[in-house]
């Protein structure tokens, strides 16, 4: 293809023999030119589109089209928006205002108009000032007992004022001493309280808080028993007794031991697995146990598979034969038999045969479609379905060429002036001949114009009133209606009709002209009017009153001059209006203590204004003074009083107000008792109480008086309690009898008041206890050297005591330990020769007894052969022109005492490689020589191939009368580039 005129030369491709080579070669012959690329270049413009405020760039340009060889034009829109950036930029205007808190600002930001950047300004009023600073009441916080003073402050940040709240923690602290008091001891718990008096703080007050402690102050007869496991097969029932220790404040313990079970034997316990059906084994695991701290705990697990179970079935698919398409399917089944340990499986085998392909089988053919005229390709093949397991045929068709006719056009012309000719040109397939038939129709048409004839008449707005009358009708030319249009002028309007005034011997004289239009001219008409003039003789005016309360009469006489009413003389006077606003004043008598108000007053009587005076006169008279007084405080004890008192100063009353706070309560009256001492048995309780001195007056400064009386005694402690003990006459039981002294709480009535006081109770009590001594018991050592002793102790009562005696044996201990096992290796027999030295111990004995054994095991090795293929790929290893299979084939062979595996390798004969096949001309250039060489088994013991080769010889000759060339045209690559190719037999 020339890039410079973008036209492309089509050849016509003709062979020819060429000898030196024996060949035919190909020469072109140039016939023609057509189309191969475009040479118009592509344009740009660009706009802006203010809806969407973004700029639109449109390419126009050429594309080539490939099948129809022609460049077609495309345009390309692509729209860029317009951004601007939105930054805002503030200035200050103008100071801030302290009244308003408010200062004008400028702000500048930017917006698009017409795909440009615009500036804009605005002025906004923002804030520049805050309000002060603010104090908060005094707050609590109870959680961590701190007082809390807080500060509301206020700063300005970024046009805001941003609030933020200081405070201040301030800790409340309470005394630290602790006062101690202990209780008397509980019987039923055992325990004596321990009252610790502490201030804590609650909220931010401090309260007082009673911590309890408990002490152990007697034990309780109770009987605490334990079951313990001694020596893995013993149980054993502890049984724990406890008594107090006074000097200690603790129990103490006595232990009596019980035998109540011995443990002889454990089972052992098997479990079976399911069958896996994957592996086809199931797993059995035996549990064995034996005694461990009274109980059979598992020291062994012993675990083996056994076959429960057959495979699968299996199908196998060999590969598919291209020269017989078909495969086989080799199907393999197992069957069961037996059960447990006896449990075998019996295979099972069928072969059967199946189609798997089709030989594809290819035709194909060129032919015309004389329906369209396109020459098209026809391709049938043979295609396999493996649902139905048969060979379908198929057929396909492919467009070669299309034949394509001239578009139809039409020509419009005129004869005459009153026929119009349309000729109409188009191309129709022939499916005879398979070419484009030109046709052609003629179409004649008469045309007319409308008759009717219209008038127009103008009349402009013009002083002159000249108007014009259109005549307009259509007449045919060229077989066209042309329009044609007569004119002729005219008068259409008269002059606007007028009025004029004057003054004549003292009247009014009016003249009126007019125009009327009669057959095209103006005709005009006059007319007068005469008016004569009247005036008042006399007229009489009053002014407004002004600010001096005077107001003027003014009387007016008139008379007739130029047709108007002047005014011939003019008489004014003057007369009082109103009077003076009234006057009001106060005046004071500070002696008498009376205030007087004074009106001042003026009346209107015939024109003149009349002085008047009037006097109220008023006594100032003070209020009492009142006393207030608040609720009572229980926390502060006291209350608010509030006295307000009036006093006279000259004409006024002044008021004062005084605040104070007065004791309105005492504290509640309270019990306190006397130290209790080491020399001191009671105490005195005194009851303190407070009374207020002055409880009605609420002037007099108040407070409390305090008092004090002994109320009652109460003891400071009990007497110690005794303890005696006797022995019966058998010195079986032990009579114990106690006297014991508790405080106990008792609630009294006293001076008509019901108080709870402690006094001391005494309880007699006797126990009777049998003298029971602990049974025999029997206790073992470690073991030693093989040795353990045996300690038997046995005890008896003599004299409510028990006495004990101790008897010392020796035995024979894990002897199982001292068994032996080894092994030796005879190697001129091939046996292994085995010695076991067992150990025991006999019932009683102190010392162990062993017993040795020895055997023979002969050692024999498998001869089974392994044969394994070393290459990855069937027939994979190439030597000498074969193919062969590489195995290895192991065994094994007894050296010694063991076994020793050996390996060999060995090499399997497939077949011979691949023939070759060479074709050439000969050096005459006339003959074509075909070389062809195949290898075959040699037939040897180790496998070989000999080479067997074959020639063939072919003279060439080219006809002398080729048929028409076959062109072939591809399509047009990226480089503007295509490929023609002639074919010719």
């Amino acid at each position: 293809c020339d890039r410079t005129t973008c036209k492309q030369p089509l050849h016509t491709l003709v062979y020819k023999v060429s000898r030196p080579h024996c060949r035919c070669r190909r020469v072109a012959i140039k016939r023609r030119h057509r189309t191969c690329c475009c040479l118009q270049r592509p344009k740009r413009t660009k706009r802006c589109d203010s809806a969407t405020a973004a700029w639109v760039h449109t390419r126009v340009y050429y594309v080539f089209n490939a099948s129809k060889h022609v460049c077609v034009r495309r345009r390309s829109t692509v729209r860029t928006p317009v951004r601007c950036s939105k930054h805002v930029k503030q200035k200050k205007d103008g100071s801030c205002n302290r009244h308003t808190c408010r200062r004008v600002v400028k702000q500048i930001d930017h917006y698009v108009h017409h795909c440009r950047c615009r500036r804009r300004v605005k002025r906004v009023s923002k804030v520049c000032c805050c309000p002060r600073a603010k104090r908060l009441p005094v707050r609590c916080d109870r959680s961590k007992h701190q007082w809390l003073r807080s500060k509301i402050t206020w700063h300005l940040s970024h046009g805001r004022c941003v609030k933020r709240v200081t405070t201040k923690r301030h800790q409340l602290t309470c005394r630290r001493d602790v006062k101690t008091r202990v209780l008397a001891c509980s019987r039923r718990t055992c325990k004596r309280k321990i009252v610790k008096i502490l201030h804590r703080p609650k909220g931010c007050r401090c309260a007082i808080r009673h911590k309890i402690t408990h002490r152990t102050c007697c034990c309780r007869p109770a009987v605490r028993s334990n079951v313990k496991c001694v020596n893995d097969r013993d149980v054993v029932r502890i049984t724990k007794r406890r008594v107090f220790n006074r000097h200690t404040y603790k129990c103490k313990t006595k232990v009596v031991k019980k035998l109540l079970h011995r443990l002889h034997k454990c089972r052992n316990t098997i479990y079976r697995s399911k069958c896996n059906k994957k592996t086809r084994h199931r797993t059995v695991r035996k549990v064995l146990r034996r005694p461990k701290k009274c109980r059979c705990k598992v020291y062994r697990r012993v675990t083996h598979r056994v076959l429960c179970s057959c495979p699968n079935t299996r199908v196998k698919r060999t590969k598919c034969s291209k020269t017989s398409c078909h495969k086989s399917i080799v199907k393999t089944w197992y069957t069961s038999s037996g059960h447990g340990a006896h449990f075998k499986c019996r295979k099972h085998r069928q072969v059967i045969k199946v189609r798997c392909c089709c030989k594809r089988n290819p035709t194909s053919r060129v032919y015309c479609d004389r329906s369209s005229g396109a020459t098209k390709r026809e391709s049938k093949w043979t295609v396999f379905i493996a649902s139905r397991r048969a060979c379908v045929r198929r057929r396909k068709v492919v467009l070669v060429r299309r034949l394509d006719c001239p578009k139809s056009y039409t020509k419009k012309f005129c004869k005459g002036d009153e026929r119009k000719l349309e000729v109409r040109t188009s191309w129709k397939i022939s499916r005879l001949e398979n070419r484009c038939v030109k046709r052609v129709k003629t179409i004649t048409n008469h045309l007319e114009c409308p008759k009717r004839r219209w008038r127009e008449k103008k009349c402009p707005t013009k002083p002159d009133c000249q108007g014009k009358i259109t005549t307009n009708w259509y007449q045919l030319k060229k077989c066209r209606c042309k329009r044609i249009t007569r004119s002729k002028p005219i008068v259409c309007c008269c002059p606007k009709p007028t009025r004029v005034k004057r003054c004549l011997e003292n009247q009014w004289v009016t003249v009126l002209t007019k125009h009327n239009l009669f057959k095209g001219h103006c005709l005009q008409k006059v007319k007068r009017i005469r008016v004569s003039v009247r005036c008042k003789r006399k007229r009489v005016r009053i002014g407004r009153c002004r600010k001096d309360c005077k107001k003027h009469r003014v009387i007016l006489l008139y008379e007739v001059k130029n047709c108007k009413c002047a005014i011939a003389k003019r008489i004014i006077r003057t007369k009082m209006c109103c009077c003076p606003r009234p006057k009001h004043y106060k005046r004071c008598k500070a002696a008498k203590g009376v205030v007087q108000n004074i009106k001042q007053f003026w009346r209107l009587s015939h024109g003149k204004c009349l002085k008047r005076r009037r006097i109220v006169s008023r006594k100032i008279v003070c209020p009492k003074g009142s006393t207030r007084a608040s609720k009572c405080n229980r926390h502060t004890r006291k209350q608010k009083v509030v006295i307000v008192r009036y006093s006279r100063v000259a004409c006024r009353c002044h008021r004062r107000k005084r605040i104070r706070q007065l004791l309105c309560m005492c504290r509640p009256p309270r019990t306190v008792k006397e130290k209790c001492t080491s020399e001191r048995i009671k105490r005195r309780v005194y009851r303190i109480t407070y009374h207020l001195s002055h409880p009605r007056s609420k002037l007099v400064k108040r407070h409390c008086l305090k008092r004090r009386k002994v109320w009652y005694t109460e003891p400071c402690r009990c007497p110690k309690p005794t303890r005696r003990q006797r022995c019966s006459r058998k010195g079986t039981v032990l009579t114990t009898k106690i006297r014991k002294w508790r405080l106990k709480i008792v609630k009294r009535l006293h001076h008509r008041r019901w108080i709870r006081r402690r006094t001391c109770v005494l309880k007699i009590t006797k126990k009777h206890t049998r003298i029971r001594c602990k049974r025999r018991s029997v206790s073992w050592t470690k073991c030693r050297n093989f040795r353990r002793k045996r300690t038997t102790v046995k005890h008896w009562v003599h004299r409510c005591k028990c006495r004990r005696r101790a008897v010392v044996r020796v035995f024979a201990c894990n002897c199982a330990k001292k068994s032996t096992k080894s092994r030796r290796c005879d190697a001129k027999a091939g046996d292994l020769v085995y010695t076991r030295k067992s150990c025991y111990s006999k019932r009683g004995a102190a010392t162990c007894s062993c017993t040795t054994r020895r055997w023979r095991k002969h050692i024999n090795c498998p001869r089974r052969y392994v044969r394994r293929r070393l290459t990855k790929r069937h027939c994979g290893l190439k030597r000498h022109r074969a193919w062969y299979n590489r195995f290895s084939i192991e065994w094994t062979k007894r050296r010694g005492c063991g076994c020793v595996r050996k390996r060999r390798t060995v090499l399997r004969f497939c077949h011979c490689q691949r023939g070759s096949k060479r074709a050439g001309c000969a050096i005459n250039g006339k003959t074509w020589v075909k070389t062809k060489v195949t290898y075959r088994p040699s037939g040897s013991k180790h496998g070989g191939c000999k080479k067997v080769k074959r020639v063939t010889k072919r003279r060439i000759l080219c006809r002398r009368h080729a048929g028409k060339p076959k062109v072939k045209i591809g399509g047009c690559s990226k480089h503007c580039k295509r490929s023609v190719s002639v074919r010719q037999c």
